[in-house]
């Protein structure tokens, strides 16, 4: 381990480094916001390790830096050196940290530092990106369920906000297949030491679709304005709208669930924050977010109904569900997840039994789950031998 000049300090009181937001991660956290016990926020750099401890340098820091950071508005060594004064803390193999102790961050040796001008990262800012922490999220342990879980409600999420703004705007005619790749985010980059999923923008958006991007530009607007409300845990609940209605039912697939392994999701891009920065939903927004979701949909309960699948719409991920008669009852939106079972379904020309939920706007249900109605069909008679 590099040797340093500093001296023991009695601030910041700092008695263990547990990330408060991860700016970069290899192998573990390398640059993360961390709080002392007085509640003051640092940012701690990995700047070296050897067999008995790791090297941390503290450098005071506040929502502006972390955003400057991001956005790559700052470079790294700026960063680290621009507060005039830092401290160096040794975690030990055991947890237990040795120091502070104080330094002047221009004397530590050149190369422990990020090289001039290295930015956090050199490519743009995700579309979206999704970082779920919690007490089960370590390296290894993610479940299957939990990534499938993020996938289905980034993409569900933005569904449900694109499909409210195209039908309140001026749009008219879109094709099946381009709707369907407004939410159908390519994903670019994952990360599991805490579960990041970053995701690239709709393929084909911005180089020629005048449409897309005016759907896209609501949707972000409206995942803002549901984002700013559900953090800032305070104000009247929202109006019973149908705008207020997407919102509120495109946060609920976003926030964390009331138990399990994810406790908090941050989110961050371009479409949450073109600005940089990070949102947080945690469980306490989340039970908001569930308690705005009983007033908004309390007239709008979970449906059952038996029928038969029909007019299979492979693009827009849709049926219509009709009853014997041949009369339409609902047209059912589903997921990809689902495709296999409504194509079943559908084939087999079987009744089936759906629940499934009210979308925002009332005009569609949202696919929950599909049984058979009737057991399997009977084998086909063997021929009559007298015959």
């Amino acid at each position: 381990m590099w040797a340093h000049t500093g001296t023991k300090a009695a601030w910041p009181k700092i008695e263990a480094l547990d990330p408060e937001h991860v700016l970069d991660e290899y192998d573990g956290p390398r640059l993360f916001t961390v709080r002392d016990r007085d509640g003051d926020l640092l940012l701690a750099y990995h700047c070296g390790e050897d067999s008995e401890v790791e090297r941390f340098l503290l450098v005071p820091a506040d929502s502006a830096l972390v955003t400057e950071i991001q956005t790559n508005a700052l470079p790294l060594r700026a960063a680290l050196l621009g507060r005039g004064w830092a401290w160096i803390v040794d975690r030990k193999r055991n947890g237990t940290l040795d120091g502070p102790f104080r330094v002047n961050p221009r004397e530590l040796p050149e190369d422990v530092l990020p090289a001039e001008g290295v930015c956090l990262a050199s490519e743009p800012l995700p579309f979206l990106q999704l970082r779920l922490t919690g007490p089960g999220m370590a390296p290894g342990s993610v479940a299957a369920s939990v990534v499938t879980a993020a996938l289905e409600g980034a993409t569900g999420a933005i569904r449900l906000l694109a499909g409210h703004v195209q039908r309140v705007s001026t749009i008219s005619g879109r094709p099946p297949e381009a709707f369907r790749r407004l939410y159908d985010l390519p994903a670019v980059r994952f990360s599991f030491g805490s579960l990041t999923i970053a995701f690239a923008s709709p393929l084909g958006v911005g180089q020629a679709s005048l449409d897309d991007d005016e759907v896209l530009n609501g949707v972000g607007r409206l995942l803002r304005q549901g984002l700013d409300w559900a953090s800032a845990m305070t104000g009247a609940p929202p109006n019973a709208t149908p705008e207020w209605r997407a919102i509120v039912e495109a946060l609920a697939r976003l926030a964390p669930p009331s138990r399990g392994s994810v406790a908090e999701v941050e989110i961050s891009g371009t479409l949450a924050a073109p600005n940089g920065g990070t949102r947080y939903l945690t469980r306490d927004a989340a039970r908001r977010i569930v308690e705005a979701r009983r007033v908004l949909v309390a007239d709008q309960p979970s449906l059952t109904l038996e029928g038969c699948v029909r007019e299979f719409d492979k693009d827009r991920l849709t049926f219509i569900l009709r009853d014997p008669n041949g009369a339409n009852l609902r047209t059912v939106s589903f997921s990809e997840r689902q495709y296999d079972d409504v194509w079943i379904a559908f084939e087999s020309d079987r009744r089936v039994v759906i629940v499934a939920d009210k979308m925002p706007d009332g005009q569609m249900v949202d696919l929950a789950a599909l049984t058979f109605a009737d057991p399997d069909p009977p084998s086909p008679e063997p021929p009559d031998s007298a015959a």
